[in-house]
């Protein structure tokens, strides 16, 4: 039976969502999402996987960032890098925060307020969901969360919303922040994605030190990425030894009926998809790009090394739905309004919000492979519903639904603010 518990994860505050085949938990502090585990049969029974990165440098259970302590601001810079973990909503700013903002803003650095949560007997089945609420920011933002599982589906879905208490119009940047991690992330997980342009963060940014591709290089196929000695690498596999991070930024197709990007674990025989859900509401945005954050052995300093100049000991895949370009931050996106013909930013009039949707599967791929992805032709699927069709070679199909009612299940069920 789908379940919703109050509890802690490594001495962290939040909610437990679980259904009969996976579990989630949403830490109030930064909105994080540590853990978004499927259940797999093991030799000692029933067993879950995670899908979300969880950091060796994350802080300690119960222990609380201390900028003035020197030792925190030595080894960690920065709160977010104390906290951060799976998935984490992003606003005012993706990236960089300069003099106005933590990095990666309010959401990702403030504690959530718990509001509510609720077991929903839906027509779409069982709905275990929790809301939250940030308020009274120095910004002038107000924001809204919502996670939530339904029984019998194998999908996170989430919802942030942004409400600008300001009497003057403000921008924001907008992002979920899904960054993959051990076991699902392993070498030779395959990398896809829908976007049909890519281009490599620009130079004068932080993976100047960091990276191997040439900075700013466009190009339309992840398996074939100009590195800045001349030559290419497939960045559709993922490499754990490639003694680099870097990040590639996707565009999404505004027209198209299905955006995604996917990662495949052939050996757990795993697929992990991120979709952006062409959710018809006057309030929603939508992303306009994918960020693929490559942390592949490139960062020889704390917190990623244990000492400066030591190994880089974290792995991870960012999948990062975005309304910002390359995690650059708000001002960066200001000075640049469009990248791949793609607006940065989001502009709010007074009292304006938004609600920016994503969608995570975690799924048994039965033997299909993810670059396959494409929408169910079948008359007995009705949009606003989707069905998604992983075929592989011997013809084999899975398909994976996706309830899109549920979003507006969801905002007419929890307060509004």
């Amino acid at each position: 039976m789908p379940s919703i518990e109050r509890a802690s994860y490594h001495g962290r505050g939040g909610v437990w969502l679980k259904t009969s085949s996976h579990q989630l938990f949403v830490q109030a502090d930064g909105g994080m999402c540590p853990e978004f585990s499927i259940f797999q049969q093991s030799p000692t029974g029933m067993t879950p996987i995670n899908a979300y990165w969880n950091p060796h440098f994350r802080g300690i259970a119960g222990s609380q960032f201390e900028a003035e302590n020197p030792q925190h601001a030595d080894y960690w810079h920065v709160k977010i890098l104390h906290e951060a973990a799976g998935t984490f909503p992003c606003a005012p700013t993706f990236g960089a925060g300069g003099d106005l903002y933590p990095p990666h803003g309010e959401t990702a650095n403030q504690a959530w307020h718990y509001i509510t949560s609720e077991v929903i007997d839906s027509s779409l089945g069982q709905i275990v969901a929790v809301y939250w609420e940030i308020e009274d920011t120095l910004s002038g933002f107000n924001y809204q969360k919502w996670d939530w599982l339904i029984e019998g589906h194998s999908a996170h879905y989430m919802m942030l919303g942004v409400r600008n208490r300001k009497p003057v119009k403000q921008a924001t940047n907008l992002a979920w922040h899904t960054t993959l991690g051990q076991p699902l992330l392993a070498q030779g997980c395959d990398i896809s994605c829908s976007s049909m342009q890519y281009q490599v963060c620009p130079s004068q940014q932080e993976f100047d030190d960091t990276g191997r591709l040439f900075p700013d290089a466009r190009f339309t196929d992840l398996s074939d990425v100009p590195l800045r000695d001349g030559s290419r690498v497939n960045m559709s596999s993922f490499d754990v030894n490639a003694g680099a991070t870097d990040l590639v930024c996707g565009a999404i197709h505004p027209d198209h009926r299905l955006e995604w990007s996917a990662c495949s674990n052939s050996a757990l025989n795993l697929g992990f998809i991120s979709l952006i859900p062409k959710w018809k509401h006057p309030e929603a945005r939508l992303a306009h790009f994918f960020n693929f954050w490559y942390q592949q052995g490139g960062r020889h300093f704390t917190p990623w090394a244990d000492y400066d100049g030591g190994p880089d000991r974290s792995l991870a895949l960012g999948m990062e739905a975005s309304i910002g370009g390359f995690a650059n931050g708000l001002q960066w996106s200001l000075d640049h309004p469009e990248v791949l013909q793609q607006g940065s930013y989001v502009m709010l009039q007074s009292n304006q919000r938004v609600l920016f949707p994503c969608i995570n599967l975690l799924i048994d791929q039965l033997g299909a492979r993810l670059g396959d992805i494409r929408l169910s032709n079948s008359p007995n699927v009705a949009l606003p519903e989707i069905s998604l069709v992983m075929e592989n070679k011997s013809n084999h199909q899975q398909v994976c639904d996706i309830r899109m009612q549920s979003f507006a299940e969801i905002t007419d069920q929890f307060p509004q603010t």
